[in-house]
């Protein structure tokens, strides 16, 4: 079932920073059990549901009324750029800013960015952007899944999701709210357009947080930025700059949205190449990312360590490679590489 919603907000917590610049006018926002007055910033660890882990979390209720706005980095604890840009956000926004409500988690899951892994949570192996719509009774990674629908998501009107990459390298593209009332496709749609990337992808997922939320009538977009477990101050300040210039195309700050000089180009029909050789392969890409193939070129081949070849990957159309494995082994759970093509929408 789809929702059309144009929302609210509603609130355990440690270590609270608070500042800010109270008016006459007080506009009391409650959410993940805290209580933010007009004009004040605070930043503060929320606790997961039923759990001892956290999450830190800006929250920022402006000097004057606008919409409500969800950023997420670090749903993958591994991608840095996201994580790195939301962090200085936080830090650098001030409620005089703002017009509406920010709220800022950096990151989502803690235990995955710690423990240095890519995406998947060490007490219960599960990727955190697998498990929406999300189990309250579940294990750890469906808790932190859990409290992020419940207590930010649902009380948003705009989601805004940063990712990157820990072992792909990735032609920078912005996802949108696909599956969704047409009003929240098309408010995502627009948003999309204000991202500096050379392509856009419409969703078609119901799973994975920002679709979950789209499914229940709150649009967004999610970013992908990023160069294979380097963290790159370029993409730093490139998804700063793509964050700042979408809060001020839905309000939340003063100024002039710029739209880039390309509108980013649909594309569709994304391929998620792996291999069926999991054992002793390596992966031999012939291609690299944001380069441009014809239906039938090769985009790699799998072979042991003899050297002999396993498997190819040719093109099943005309596209641009999105995403590539930067490493030879081939996992079971993963890709090796990503490939779509030009919607004829353009």
């Amino acid at each position: 079932m789809q929702f059309c919603k144009l929302s609210m907000f509603t609130q355990n917590c440690r270590n609270v920073i608070r500042e800010g610049v109270f008016t006459d006018m007080e506009n009391i926002w409650n959410i993940a059990d805290q209580t933010i007055r007009t004009g004040e910033k605070k930043q503060v660890y929320i606790q997961v549901s039923d759990s001892e882990e956290y999450m830190p979390v800006t929250f920022i209720n402006g000097v004057k009324e606008g919409k409500t706005v969800l950023v997420t980095a670090g749903i993958h604890g591994g991608e840095y750029e996201g994580i790195h840009a939301a962090c200085e956000i936080a830090r650098d926004l001030k409620p005089e800013d703002i017009s509406g409500r920010l709220a800022i988690i950096h990151p989502v899951s803690v235990q995955t960015f710690k423990a240095k892994q890519e995406n998947i949570t060490p007490i219960d192996g599960k990727n955190l952007n697998r498990v929406f719509p999300p189990n309250p009774n579940g294990t750890l990674t469906d808790k932190i899944a859990w409290t992020l629908w419940d207590k930010f998501q649902s009380h948003c009107d705009f989601h805004m999701d940063l990712h990157g990459c820990y072992s792909e390298w990735i032609t920078p593209h912005v996802y949108y709210t696909g599956v969704a009332c047409d009003e929240v496709v098309k408010t995502a749609r627009e948003a999309a357009k204000y991202v500096n990337v050379e392509y856009m992808v419409k969703s078609v997922a119901t799973t994975g947080a920002y679709n979950h939320a789209g499914v229940n009538g709150i649009p967004g977009i999610l970013l992908e930025r990023g160069h294979s477990n380097l963290l790159s101050d370029d993409d730093v300040i490139l998804y700063k700059k793509d964050v700042i210039n979408v809060l001020k195309h839905l309000g939340i700050l003063e100024g002039d949205p710029v739209k880039p000089e390309k509108e980013p180009v649909d594309v569709c029909d994304l391929r998620y190449v792996n291999s069926k050789y999991h054992k002793n392969a390596c992966w031999h890409p012939t291609v690299r990312v944001n380069e441009k193939f014809k239906k039938g070129d090769k985009l790699g081949t799998v072979r042991d360590f003899f050297c002999n070849t396993l498997d190819e990957t040719y093109a099943e159309y005309d596209g641009i490679i999105l995403y590539m494995y930067g490493m030879m082994p081939i996992s079971p759970f993963g890709f090796e590489i990503c490939y779509a093509r030009i919607s004829d929408e353009n």
